[in-house]
């Protein structure tokens, strides 16, 4: 499983370009696109690997800063807005004992980025 920053048929923000995409990988070269980022609600930007928890992927999107998980058969949902901007995309997310750890790069007293935990409900 992975992610494009850019790609996917749906033109991004006013650009001519895509949002974004999260794929599949088989063993064979077969590629699957399971999600085609809007822009919108969803984010745009995934910008780091994906972290499996479970039977679920979660990721994040640099543009709108979300959270978001996936199934392996493609249902994505956004599940909280962080606060993260374009020029410098968040974390990817480490997963410890059922909890999200990941970082952002705006934020926090200085406006020098804050660090998070986030625990998903089942």
């Amino acid at each position: 499983y992975g992610t494009t920053v850019y790609g996917g048929s749906i033109p991004c923000r006013g650009s001519s370009i895509g949002c974004g995409t999260i794929f599949a990988l088989t063993a064979a070269g077969r590629e699957r696109v399971l999600h085609r980022f809007t822009g919108n609600t969803d984010g745009w930007h995934p910008t780091t690997p994906l972290t499996a928890l479970g039977n679920t992927l979660y990721g994040t999107t640099s543009g709108a800063g979300t959270i978001f998980s996936i199934t392996p058969k493609g249902v994505l949902n956004t599940l909280r807005t962080i606060e993260c901007t374009q020029s410098a995309p968040c974390s990817a997310l480490t997963a410890l004992d059922g909890t999200l750890y990941g970082t952002t790069s705006g934020g926090g007293t200085h406006n020098d980025g804050t660090a998070y935990a986030f625990t998903p409900t089942p």
